[in-house]
């Protein structure tokens, strides 16, 4: 008799890809956070049918979850077989970001943030756990600054028919402000269906169902059977803050700042006590400014911002955990701009040979009173062509058209060295406001408009009232060669 090795070779093939793509489907699961109760393990303990936790009434079981500032990208939780209802629903901070999610029954989801907006999202909420059952994928989607969505809304006479149990896993691809402030969730089952399923369930490790087994109303089969496994400690890899800029006098100012401890795989870990250092700016003592609690689940802490007026300006504050370090950038209140001088004419004289003037007329919101004023006239030349330069002639420079040191004769273009001193760059000095507070400042170029077309330069104003006034600059150009062709 003759083997056909052939068909051997791919019934052994198949049989191995098929072992393979379990392993790779039960990896895939792994990643996902259990839900139960206000934790993540002992499912067992806490929905005893017997205990105190669930909620027997009138032939129903009632189990319910919830969860509040986390930043799981990836959970589950389990519907037992006989579920009637199920309710789910998130509340999110008030961030511009939207918020998308895909869920799957008994599968993980594979869409992508991309896929899901306003048009591909699943909005029945009163059939979700149908659709559900039924093996279809659903897209859940909210719109930034909206606060929240809805995963499944059914109504007190919605009653669906789960003849096996399972878990729905639920991917969270954009999540406001990078933390969930809460989820809630309630499950209402077929009392006699529950109570026969508890009976003979079979549990994981962490006293959960066994997502690799049957479940159906009169207990489970298969699956990897009631052998505990010792899991392996996960390595801290990483921590991540909610959201790395914190603003004073925002809408969000007073909203806590999450911390979340990671492994490679973005599985939540144990956070070690983490403590906050200025790595760039003047606070002396952060200890003063804010404050970090750690959460009861030992995964997360709350950065909490508590005397916002100490800080005046930019600050950059390193949390550290573990040895793990996150950046958060915090920033003052918005004060505002002081009022600046505006231009209201502009003339050029221009020479080809010699130098050009270019004369402008300002109107100053100060006032004669408050003193005489000096001015500052700077260049920004992209490409600066000059042997002094010290950054080399690729690199982007500033000059200003400055009076010699001795205070006379005619203003000359300097390159701005970090130890200039500001007198030594006034362009004119001492200039009395007139009545009407209207300047006329002609200023002489000392070069072609043409010469300053090939460096493609654009010039800038800046003034200040007497020798220890603020500085103010204009904010656009006074002129600039690319508008000027």
């Amino acid at each position: 008799m003759k083997k056909n090795y052939k068909s051997i070779l791919f019934t052994g093939s198949f049989i191995i890809g098929a072992l393979l793509n379990s392993q790779v489907l039960a990896q895939q699961k792994s990643t996902y956070t259990p839900f139960v109760h206000t934790g993540y393990s002992d499912y067992k303990i806490h929905y005893d049918p017997q205990g105190t936790r669930v909620i027997n009434s009138d032939g129903e079981t009632t189990l319910t979850t919830g969860h509040a500032n986390f930043s799981f990208e990836k959970i589950k939780i389990f519907v037992p077989p006989g579920t009637k209802r199920f309710y789910a629903k998130f509340q999110t901070y008030l961030s511009p970001t939207e918020a998308k999610a895909a869920a799957r029954f008994a599968e993980v989801p594979v869409a992508n943030a991309d896929g899901v907006n306003q048009n591909t999202r699943f909005s029945d909420f009163e059939k979700t756990l149908d659709r559900l059952l039924l093996g279809d994928e659903l897209l859940f989607h909210a719109p930034g600054g909206s606060g929240g969505f809805t995963v499944s809304q059914p109504s007190s006479t919605d009653n669906s028919n789960a003849v096996k149990g399972g878990y729905i896993y639920l991917n969270l691809l954009s999540i406001p402000a990078g933390s969930i402030l809460s989820v809630q969730t309630r499950i209402v089952v077929d009392e006699t269906c529950y109570r026969r399923w508890y009976t003979s369930a079979k549990w994981d490790f962490q006293n959960n169902p066994d997502e690799n087994a049957n479940h159906t109303c009169d207990g489970s089969s298969g699956g990897g059977g009631t052998t505990p496994v010792t899991p392996t400690e996960p390595t801290l890899t990483s921590i991540k803050l909610s959201t790395e800029t914190w603003k004073a006098g925002t809408a969000t100012a007073n909203q806590p700042i999450t911390v979340t401890a990671s492994d490679a795989n973005g599985t939540m870990v144990a956070l070690p006590s983490c403590t906050a250092a200025v790595t760039n700016g003047s606070l002396l003592n952060t200890s003063l400014v804010l404050k970090i609690t750690p959460d009861s689940n030992g995964k997360q802490a709350q950065i909490t911002i508590e005397k916002p007026e100490l800080i005046t300006k930019a600050e950059e504050v390193s949390i550290t955990c573990g040895g793990k370090t996150a950046a958060l950038k915090l920033w003052p209140a918005e004060v505002a701009p002081p009022q600046v001088a505006t231009i209201t004419s502009s003339v050029v004289e221009n020479s080809t040979q010699g130098a050009s003037t270019l004369t402008i007329k300002l109107t100053h919101p100060e006032t004669a009173t408050d003193g005489t004023i000096d001015y500052f006239v700077a260049a920004h030349i992209p490409q600066f062509q000059h042997p002094d330069n010290p950054f080399g002639s690729a690199n982007d420079q500033w000059v200003f058209l400055s009076l010699p040191e001795t205070g006379t004769g005619a203003a000359n273009w300097k390159v701005l060295f970090s130890a200039t001193s500001l007198d030594k760059l006034a362009f004119k000095k001492g200039v009395a406001l007139p009545t009407g507070n209207e300047v006329e400042l002609p200023i002489n170029l000392q070069l072609s408009i043409d010469a300053l077309k090939i460096y493609n330069a654009k010039l800038y104003l800046g003034y200040r009232q007497g020798a220890t006034g603020t500085f103010k600059a204009l904010v656009s150009p006074i002129w600039q060669a690319s508008a000027n062709p």
